[in-house]
């Protein structure tokens, strides 16, 4: 549309680079901007995986990091896993491939560009200059199972709420026996959701309940797993993030029924 093409032309401003190595940020200057004082920016990719715009989002997040205050990268990625990067971000506990791989979903951890952004955010902390946080955003394991909510939950139970924790494991653990053993592939998220679309009715329905009843728990019981952990600051975030934990694999338990449902709803 003509329209559009004289906004573009009269309102674009162009990038001098997408290396997020460059020491020049002058060209970025206009976003400050556009921004105002928003405190939430979306930097989207309309392909993922492509070397240019994880560059570009690299760029742009260090920037506003320096000269905007911003805190956070929030990923769409497994929220559960996504603990994991942030534990590493701020420790450096763990090696660095092995943390990308496990705690980044739909395999964007695989990237060298991925690599380098999280390895800046770590060097924030260590150098106590403007350190971030990183944030999954969606339902846990690539959208293909439940489990790693889960696992995070009883991370919580496991010292807050040990007898049920117990009961987490003997009763809703061995229902996820159906996931494949080799879940390494590129495109591991298909055979796990066939391997959760071939279970019986019954199974599906024990998973869902047992979901159910763990998110109902955990929240009915926040004040008391709170207190147990000592009250402070520390116990209600990491209270709070059980919780949300457990949500995210209610939500992914959701999404993977809603397939089997598919051809019945309208």
């Amino acid at each position: 549309m003509p329209e559009i093409d004289d906004w573009l032309r009269s309102s674009a401003h162009r990038l001098r680079t997408l290396d997020p190595d460059d020491p020049g940020d002058d060209d970025l200057e206009p976003l400050l901007d556009i921004i105002g004082d928003a405190r939430v920016v979306a930097i989207g990719e309309s392909m993922h995986r492509v070397h240019e715009f994880l560059q570009l989002r690299h760029r742009v997040f260090r920037f506003l990091v320096r000269r905007a205050g911003f805190t956070a990268l929030v990923m769409e990625s497994g929220m559960p896993e996504g603990a994991l990067v942030d534990r590493w971000i701020r420790t450096g506990s763990g090696r660095l491939r092995d943390v990308l791989a496990d705690g980044i979903a739909y395999r964007f951890g695989a990237c060298q560009e991925m690599l380098d952004q999280v390895t800046w955010m770590r060097e924030q902390h260590a150098r106590g200059v403007a350190p971030v946080r990183f944030i999954g955003m969606d339902v846990p394991d690539s959208s293909s199972s439940a489990l790693p909510g889960i696992l995070t939950a009883l991370a919580l139970l496991d010292d807050a709420d040990p007898q049920y924790a117990a009961h987490v494991r003997a009763t809703l653990l061995p229902l996820f026996a159906y996931l494949p053993a080799d879940r390494t592939g590129l495109a591991q998220a298909a055979p796990t959701i066939r391997s959760y679309l071939a279970l019986d009715a019954a199974t599906q329905q024990a998973i869902t309940t047992g979901l159910t009843d763990l998110v109902a728990r955990m929240r009915a019981r926040r004040p008391d797993m709170t207190a147990s952990l000592g009250a402070d600051a520390s116990a209600a975030e990491r209270v709070q993030t059980g919780i949300r934990a457990a949500q995210s694999a209610q939500a992914g338990d959701a999404f993977l029924h809603a397939m089997v449902t598919g051809p019945t709803r309208t």
